[in-house]
Parts: C-alpha cells; sequence; structure tokens
C-alpha cells in the first residue's frame, strides 16, 4: 500500500515499509498492512503532510479518512473462541470481526463506529442462523457504540429479529464505563433480556462498586491477571465471590496451570488451551 508525504518521515523502517521514491522532501513509501500506515502516520503528525490527489492533507485528517474508507469498504470475516464451562462443556463463544485494521486504534481513531458495528452485528447474526449455532453469542462492542440509545435500540431490534435475545451477550470494557452513561443502556438491554458480560476486568482498573450496581451477568477476568501469578492469587477471594452472584470467565487460558488455577474459582474458561480463535 503506497502513501506519499511531503516531509521528512522518521522510524518509517519499524512499520515494514520502504521507500520506492525520494526527491527532496517528497517520498512515496511502500506499505504491507494498512496499521502500519496509521501507526505511522500517528507519529509524524508534526513534521510531514499526506498528498492525496493535488491536494496536501495533515496527518491526522488523513488518518480519519483512511480508516474509514478501509473499514466500511472492506469485507472481513468472522472469527469465534469458544468458551466452556466446569465440565468443559462449551456454553457459547465470543464472536468478533477480522478487521483489516486493529480494533484499539479503530476506537482510538473514529468518533462515531456505530455503523461499522452494526454491519459486524449483522454478518454475525446470518452466519450463527446459517451453521445453527445454538449457543451463547459474545459480541464486542466498541465503546462510543455503548453510548448512543439509537444504536442500542437498532441492536435490541435486530437481535430480537434474527436470534433469541437470551442467547446474546454483549461484551463491554470495565475501564471504559461511566455509571451516569452505563446504568439506564444496561437497563433497556435486560428489559429485552439481552445478557452483558464486562470484559477485560482488571486489565487497567477492577473496579467492583461499579460491577455490583451495574449487575452484569458476566465478567471477563483479563489474561494480564491469568497471565500474573502473584495479581492472581490476590483476586482469586474475589473472583470466587463474584462467581456466586454472576458468571465468572477466566480469559487467557494458555496452559495447564492457568486452568489449574482458575478452576476452583470461576465458572466459565476461554483460551488457546482450550480452544483457538479460528474462522466461524
Amino acid at each position: 500500500m503506497k502513501l506519499t508525504i511531503l516531509g521528512k518521515p522518521k522510524n518509517f523502517e519499524q512499520y515494514e515499509s520502504k521507500v520506492v521514491y525520494h526527491s527532496h522532501n517528497k517520498y512515496i513509501l511502500d506499505f504491507e498492512e494498512p496499521n502500519d500506515i496509521v501507526k505511522f502516520l500517528k507519529e509524524n503528525l508534526e513534521n510531514l503532510k499526506v498528498v492525496s490527489g493535488n491536494d496536501l492533507i495533515e496527518p491526522k485528517k488523513y488518518i480519519q479518512q483512511f480508516v474509514e474508507k478501509v473499514v466500511y469498504y472492506s469485507d472481513f470475516d468472522i472469527a469465534y473462541q469458544k468458551i466452556f464451562d466446569r465440565d468443559f462443556n462449551v456454553i457459547g463463544a465470543e464472536f468478533f470481526c477480522k478487521f483489516p485494521i486493529y480494533p484499539p486504534l479503530i476506537a482510538d481513531i473514529m468518533e462515531d463506529t456505530t455503523l461499522l458495528d452494526f454491519k459486524c452485528l449483522k454478518k454475525v447474526l446470518e452466519r450463527v442462523n446459517i451453521k445453527k449455532w445454538n449457543k451463547k453469542i459474545f459480541f464486542n462492542l466498541f465503546t462510543q457504540s455503548l453510548r448512543r440509545f439509537d444504536f442500542i435500540a437498532s441492536l435490541i431490534s435486530a437481535v430480537r429479529k434474527e436470534y433469541y435475545p437470551e442467547k446474546f451477550v454483549i461484551e463491554v470494557l470495565e475501564n471504559a464505563l461511566d455509571l451516569k452513561d452505563s446504568a439506564p443502556i444496561f437497563k433497556l438491554l435486560k428489559k429485552y433480556k439481552i445478557n452483558i458480560a464486562i470484559d477485560d476486568w482488571g486489565s487497567e482498573t477492577a473496579g467492583i462498586d461499579r460491577i455490583v450496581r451495574l449487575n452484569p451477568d458476566y465478567v471477563k477476568i483479563d489474561k494480564s491477571i491469568t497471565w500474573n501469578p502473584k495479581a492472581f492469587e490476590i483476586t482469586k477471594p474475589l473472583i470466587k465471590k463474584l462467581s456466586m452472584i454472576m458468571g465468572t470467565i477466566v480469559e487467557g487460558i494458555e496452559t495447564k496451570e492457568h486452568l489449574k488455577e482458575a478452576y476452583p474459582v470461576a465458572k466459565y474458561f476461554q483460551g488457546y488451551l482450550l480452544h483457538k480463535p479460528e474462522k466461524f
């Protein structure tokens, strides 16, 4: 993927790129992946401009246009990773779209993610119906979308039309939740029997107050805790107590030792040891 710029680029080599043309302060760089273009431009916001047709565009503006164009007009696959109970039966799976740009970059750049989330949602619902998937469907939302009542209403309508709401679980990031914004959204979702999972609990914060007050159906323990024996030992009593009132899912189970530590305190398990993500 080629990018034409004016100015002296820095650190372009680390982004899997090469110079295919250079004259004075004009460069044409060739990148392997769209992610690398975004990361490169974010690092060079102050010292270059992007040439697009006959126009010179500030990198920040070009990034926004580039990401929107790539994610909205590209096709993408659906992948899934199974979730298991204590008897190692499959209770559901986390479904996600394999976007051409990493979701954290999308979330950082795009102000409105609702159309992208809805596009992904429709594709997931279509696929689970075709394959007659009858377990839980865990679906990640961008935080920006969660704050939009109009989007949530559309999501509820789509789920009720295409699938049984009781089998649908929306995953939301724990560290991005705001009680004031989230409480009415959670209330609306529960009214229509759509389940809620707090995702990545403990990745940056481990808020107990928000979990208790929002009362989700599931809490997913972040792999950063699973992979840190000291952190896991400290949080074990809390995970065990949470398991008494909601479904606790320990993520990042990649070794037998991870499973051994998590098994006595959690209800459900997810990770490469049990099932690697694959195309659905």
